[in-house]
């Protein structure tokens, strides 16, 4: 804890609570940020998985200065929603090093258990923009890994607005996810990332989604 005080790590993250303001109670939550994190890390391999598997949660993070400035990385002033995620993982892509500090600092307010977004309509679209800087922002990565794991994140993301918006958007939405999936890598080498990153729903919705089968998003999505 003291070390992450002392500006030994360039982000230092926090344990949280999310707190409900109906019935003003609190819950734990789940955490991947355990070893190595907790102890402190500057391994490369460590930090590049937390691009594709932690939580969007900038705001229990402490982020260097000089990080963010050496890196030009800023928030797109264009994006009205979920402007959190090109930072997220744009930080984590850079940082050298990374510590998981586990007492709960943070309490986020939410109104209920299980809050989400309100959007369920075209206002999700707001996921093309934000791939399209991301992945000009990894068009020089070094690590080809980082590339992989930005699959994953935009799988997830495609996965996560398909099932939230409403099915007069999905035939359109999955047109524009097939492009932003298969703008980095063929079909094939898609599908054999997301064999080694991601969940068994994870890839039946990237083969529906670049397989035009519309009837099969939906399925996966919940609509019968």
């Amino acid at each position: 804890f003291s070390r992450a005080l002392r500006g030994s790590y360039e982000i230092s993250y926090c344990g949280y609570k999310e707190l409900y303001e109906d019935t003003k109670t609190t819950m734990e939550v789940a955490d991947s940020l355990d070893l190595p994190y907790r102890e402190g890390t500057c391994d490369r391999y460590k930090i590049d998985e937390l691009i594709a598997y932690e939580r969007v949660a900038i705001w229990r993070g402490i982020y260097l200065k000089d990080m963010i400035l050496r890196n030009k990385i800023h928030f797109y002033t264009d994006i009205r929603r979920f402007d959190d995620l090109p930072f997220k993982v744009e930080t984590l892509s850079v940082t050298r090093s990374v510590v998981a500090v586990p007492e709960y600092l943070y309490y986020y307010r939410m109104s209920r258990p299980g809050q989400d977004i309100s959007a369920d309509d075209e206002r999700l679209y707001v996921h093309f923009p934000i791939f399209q800087y991301l992945d000009r922002f990894f068009a020089s990565a070094k690590e080809k890994v980082q590339l992989d794991y930005l699959q994953v994140v935009k799988i997830h993301t495609h996965c996560y607005a398909l099932q939230k918006i409403r099915p007069e958007f999905i035939a359109e939405y999955s047109r524009r996810a097939k492009a932003d999936l298969l703008s980095n890598f063929s079909y094939a080498e898609g599908k054999y990332i997301l064999r080694h990153f991601a969940s068994r729903k994870d890839r039946l919705f990237f083969y529906a989604i670049c397989k035009n089968q519309i009837w099969f998003v939906k399925f996966l999505a919940g609509y019968q």
